[in-house]
């Protein structure tokens, strides 16, 4: 609750990763396989299994990792501040593919993502307030995986691919 009444930042339903130095969130419903996509996803190691702090600081975003990754396990390296690559919105899929989310459409899941903190007085007006002002550093996208081991990379290399045309 201090984050977001400081403006600070956001506790977050999320799963995460940490890959070449930055964090990437899995968001979504329960059961839609946010802890899944965040152990598929790794050659690096995941921060969170269900609950992650998201903080606004002057150089950027960052997510911090929790004292425990839940039944993930975590090492020494885990626990820490990882700069945002990446929000994910889970969707199961056939395919490994992106698609990049506007500012309204990620602020609004970015908000139903938020759902740990008790209202308190303009706790709507802050949750908005916040959750825009993190969408406005960090993209949000749609992500479709197979449950494949390195389905964000083959994702990330068709985004890639789907930009150039």
């Amino acid at each position: 609750n201090i984050l977001l009444t400081s403006g600070r930042g956001l506790l977050l339903h999320a799963s995460a990763s940490v890959l070449k130095g930055q964090a990437h969130v899995f968001l979504g419903p329960h059961g839609s396989g946010k802890s899944t996509a965040a152990l598929l996803s790794t050659n690096g190691f995941m921060i969170a299994d269900d609950v992650l702090p998201i903080i606004l600081e002057r150089g950027g975003v960052t997510a911090a990792a929790m004292p425990a990754v839940g039944k993930f396990g975590q090492n020494s390296e885990s626990a820490s501040c990882y700069p945002l690559g990446n929000f994910y919105w889970i969707n199961k899929s056939g395919k490994n593919s992106l698609d990049k989310l506007g500012a309204a459409a990620g602020t609004g899941l970015l908000m139903a993502s938020a759902p740990f903190i008790k209202e308190t007085e303009n706790y709507h007006a802050k949750l908005f307030e916040t959750a825009a002002g993190i969408i406005d550093r960090v993209a949000l996208y749609n992500l479709y995986f197979r449950k494949e081991e390195r389905f964000l990379d083959a994702a990330l290399k068709n985004a890639a691919g789907e930009d150039k045309r």
